[in-house]
């Protein structure tokens, strides 16, 4: 999905599901080394959810899953804030307030990051996991290499990067690893050791506490090379720009050993750990990360564009620029609440970076309108999250979008919206119309010859035959946004028979599959009788494959909901439900158990659980009822 339509979605969600999203993908990122989202859509992510919820507060790292040697860290070890190309007022801000005769500028490592104490002859090895809780990984000392025996400097706490040359990786590991970072973390996160671990080095960058007084950053990286370590690449300058911190990040990507994913600014004076900014991470350090490419456009008008749906979508249009080689004429909206807010309208100043996408994606508001937002002058309305912009009847660009929707959705081939329009404007402007059309009625359109006539008969009797039952529901629109193929199969598949004229399931009963909110269920419940309605004219035209059913071997847990907190097991979710359960992803007062691997153990789960007299039980006790 690119970053534009990434925006959009992440900004129409829920507050709880943004917040789901984080911890989910904090917890693959860093427990497992899957990288499931690219970086500046995880930063989107971040920054809409600090849009969205001003109590939010941005943590660097993820809680560590059960049985990961989890340790409370002797000294916290917290992230970086981040100031990224093109946010010149954040990084003015910070130099206004950090007036060095010196910084301090190193290589960002995208690797593990760990920490070392060297105490009374004894070494002790951590990883950082949220930064207050992590990983003790004590028996790799010796494993890994690059940590020298500093036994005459000890006590001391030193903080780096586990990591792996580019090089060596790209030779040995690449086809095992889907990357560096995804192969250190599984190597770390073993309970055995595994072959590469000879291959990760541990760089260091900081040293945490000594018996000697803090000093500057300078000093601590001369001081970390005279005691055997290795760390990464860096430089003292007087001063830096944005343009400079570009031109330096691009140089060190490209001679590095290692993956790198930005540089850190370091005040060069000596500073107190515990002296944080707002975010809760050093204030006097920052990590600068750059976008591909980005550039200063002029706002000439917002044009607005409904979906099939009859969301308004807004699209930029901007005084020509030149970005990574290409002229640009136009930039994503995102939705209406981002053109209210953000006050964009014909004078705008925008900051835009093309990333890849076709449609650039805008970095800042650099200059709002004074009269505010351009919104669109057709009757419309709020919905409900007052995010985007409903039309209040069906136009004709609407029609056309729906009728795309159904017919890409059950897949027949080479009816796009060129071609809709095509017969949209000949008056084959409903589904029906299109099904049922002859060969005779496909020449009337202007353009259409005898072989293009034959294709579409031929696509339509091949593309609505056999459809997937659950695509034909979604591509007919009926039951709204947010019901998707997934869901309906998951529906289907407890409930083959579903779609009747009379609706033969309750409320309570959809309810009871798994990601069946009440709100949901009675979409469902409403659109069948405008669906029954919307099919009887197309049944001749088209048959169905048969819908996979899910086998119920019992009713030991007929109608009762189960909530697994802090692990996944899908073969014992797969048992709950051939028993007549259910298996949901958060506790309500419906909830029967919330099963744990530890009783002891704490979870917002948990916790809600109790609060509402739900039964917590272990997932041995479950497994001994089955």
């Amino acid at each position: 999905m690119k970053l534009g339509k990434f925006r959009e979605k992440m900004s129409s969600c829920s507050l709880e599901l943004l917040h789901k999203l984080k911890l989910e993908f904090d917890n693959r990122y860093y427990n497992t080394g899957e990288e499931t989202i690219e970086d500046l859509k995880y930063d989107i992510l971040v920054e809409v959810l600090t849009e969205r919820d001003p109590a939010f507060f941005v943590k660097i790292g993820c809680k560590l899953r059960e049985g990961d040697n989890k340790t409370t860290l002797p000294y916290k070890l917290k992230g970086m804030d981040k100031i990224k190309k093109g946010e010149e007022d954040k990084l003015e801000n910070w130099k206004g307030n950090h007036k060095s005769n010196s910084y301090v500028l190193s290589e960002k490592l995208n690797g593990v990051s760990c920490l070392i104490i060297f105490s009374e002859g004894k070494v002790n090895l951590y990883t950082r996991g949220d930064g207050v809780e992590g990983a003790d990984i004590s028996y790799l000392y010796g494993k890994i290499r690059n940590i020298p025996n500093v036994a005459d400097f000890n006590p001391i706490a030193v903080r780096g990067e586990l990591i792996i040359k580019d090089k060596t990786f790209n030779e040995k590991w690449k086809n095992e690893y889907k990357n560096s970072l995804s192969l250190i973390v599984s190597v770390v996160n073993s309970k055995t050791l595994k072959e590469p671990i000879k291959d990760i080095e541990f760089l260091a960058y900081e040293i945490v506490v000594s018996k000697n007084n803090e000093f500057e950053i300078e000093r601590q990286f001369s001081t970390l090379k005279q005691l055997g370590f290795k760390t990464p690449y860096y430089q003292v300058v007087d001063s830096f720009t944005s343009d400079s911190l570009s031109e330096l990040l691009q140089k060190r990507k490209e001679e590095s050993e290692y993956d790198i994913d930005g540089i850190i600014v370091h005040d060069n004076r000596p500073y107190d750990r515990t002296n944080v900014s707002s975010s809760g991470n050093p204030s006097y350090a920052f990590a600068f990360k750059m976008l591909l490419e980005v550039a200063t456009a002029t706002v000439k008008n917002v044009e607005w564009n409904p979906s099939k749906w009859g969301v308004l979508k807004p699209r930029i249009c901007i005084e020509p620029v030149k970005l990574c080689g290409i002229t640009i004429c136009h930039a994503t909206g995102f939705n209406a609440g981002f053109i209210r807010d953000k006050k964009i309208n014909r004078g705008s100043k925008l900051l835009i970076t093309r990333s890849g996408d076709v449609i650039p994606y805008i970095v800042q508001v650099l200059t709002e309108s004074l009269i505010g937002g351009s919104m669109p002058d057709i009757e419309c309305e709020w919905n409900d999250t007052n995010i985007d912009l409903i039309c209040k009847t069906e136009n004709k660009e609407v029609c056309i979008q729906k009728l795309v929707h159904f017919f890409v959705s059950v897949g027949v081939k080479q009816i796009n919206e060129g071609v809709i329009k095509k017969l949209y404007e000949s008056g084959l402007d409903t589904i029906y119309k299109i099904t049922s059309a002859t060969k005779d009625d496909f020449l009337k359109v202007p353009t259409i010859k005898n072989k293009m006539a034959d294709r579409l008969v031929s696509n339509l009797k091949t593309g609505l035959s056999l459809v997937d039952f659950a695509d034909f529901l979604v591509g007919s629109g009926i039951f709204g946004m947010g019901i998707a193929k997934k869901k309906l199969q998951t529906l289907l598949s407890f409930y083959p028979d579903l779609i009747e004229k009379e609706p033969k399931y309750t409320l309570e009963e959809i309810c009871k599959v798994e990601g069946f909110s009440e709100k949901t269920a009675k979409k469902i419940m409403e659109g069948i009788p405008m669906f029954n309605t919307f099919f009887q004219p197309l049944k001749p035209y088209v048959t169905f494959q048969s819908v996979k059913v899910k086998e119920i071997v019992g009713d030991k847990f007929k109608d009762k909901k189960f909530v697994f907190s802090k692990f996944r097991d899908e073969k014992l979710r797969q048992q709950i439900i051939s028993l007549g359960g259910s298996v949901s992803d958060s506790v309500s007062s419906k909830t029967y158990a919330v099963v744990t691997k530890d009783k002891t153990d704490t979870s917002t789960k948990i916790d809600k659980a109790k609060a509402n007299g739900v039964i917590v039980m272990s997932k041995e006790e479950l497994e001994s009822q089955l």
